[in-house]
């Protein structure tokens, strides 16, 4: 809708005229497009809050919309980047009472099933709003959006039953449907990576680098060597990998973060086939973002220099962004529906 001549290069930097055949793909694409293979999830707030974080361990999602038990209505989302702070206050307690060891296949879950929680699944869930469009939306909507906060937003339409939510789309499934459009646009890595670096040294607590993710409102941080070379990346996953751990009795936030991801990593199913961590270079071109992305199943990649020391990172939400704002930029230079 908004036509070519005059968008050149903002600040030197991204070229907005490249950016916009992708702009007009998801202007023109609506979320009625995506095709959501997987069923629909939604748990109600009756589930106890241990086995609801269980169940979201277990599933392959990151996230999933929470039900009031009455109504039916959606009370928000559960997401498993804000199981940190919970987590973390369950360690705390485990340490402070020496829970016993003997016989537990996995100290904290086993501790956290054996305590009356405080915290309710509607507490939690009610901590991140569950975003709501209609099938009619924009993909370039739906990408400000998950650009946002959000993993998932959900496609209104369906059953009562669902909350009236007919599917959920996630940041992978968005990713998926763009790769094509976004494939050979000439964008480096460095002007559209998110810095400066969030990172903790191999030798740090577990819990020291989830608590920083924790505070920063973070999904993921870089962990370094004494040299400041990368050589982990930590995040949400590996808290859905602690949750569901089994016959990992000598598994403990107390570890030092090297120490425990090497331990949980090689205890979980399918560690062996990927990579430690993704990195590309802060020249290289968006399609080898987008390939590194496609092959490790990351939402992130490291941007390094040559000794492999982090600069920045870019991420799904960071490719969302850049074509957010591009399309921001061109409404402010043609004029809302110019062209």
């Amino acid at each position: 809708r908004r036509g070519g001549g005059g968008m050149g290069k903002k600040d030197g930097h991204l070229d907005d005229q490249a950016l916009l055949s992708a702009v007009q793909f998801l202007e023109l694409h609506k979320a009625d497009d995506i095709v959501v293979e997987q069923k629909l999830i939604v748990i109600s707030e009756s589930m106890p809050l241990v086995q609801a974080l269980k169940f979201l361990a277990t599933g392959h999602v990151r996230a999933c919309p929470v039900q009031d038990a009455t109504t039916g209505k959606i009370l928000g989302t559960l997401a498993m980047r804000d199981t940190a702070p919970y987590l973390l206050e369950m360690h705390r307690m485990q340490s402070a009472c020496e829970y016993p060891r003997e016989a537990h296949t996995n100290i904290l879950m086993d501790f956290i099933g054996s305590t009356t929680n405080a915290t309710t699944l509607r507490e939690m869930a009610q901590k991140r709003p569950f975003l709501t469009f209609p099938p009619d939306t924009t993909l370039l909507e739906l990408a400000h959006a998950l650009s946002s906060g959000s993993h998932i937003v959900g496609i209104t339409g369906g059953e009562k039953a669902a909350g009236g939510i007919a599917k959920v789309v996630t940041q992978g499934m968005l990713f998926k449907v763009i790769c094509e459009a976004v494939d050979k646009i000439p964008i480096k890595s460095r002007f559209i990576m998110t810095k400066p670096v969030i990172s903790v040294r191999f030798d740090s607590k577990a819990y020291k680098a989830f608590d920083i993710m924790r505070q920063k409102g973070i999904s993921g941080i870089a962990v370094v060597d004494e040299d400041g070379i990368i050589i982990h990346n930590t995040s949400t996953s590996d808290l859905k990998a602690l949750i569901k751990a089994e016959n990992l009795k000598d598994l403990s936030l107390d570890m030092s973060i090297e120490d425990f991801l090497v331990k949980l990593r090689a205890a979980s199913a399918g560690a062996s086939t990927r990579v430690p961590v993704a990195t590309c270079k802060k020249d290289e071109e968006l399609c080898v973002i987008v390939q590194r992305l496609n092959r490790t199943g990351y939402h992130r990649v490291w941007v390094v220099n040559s000794k492999r020391k982090p600069s920045g990172l870019v991420s799904m939400a960071d490719l969302f962004r850049t074509f957010v704002a591009a399309s921001d930029r061109a409404e402010e230079f043609l004029g809302p529906g110019g062209g």
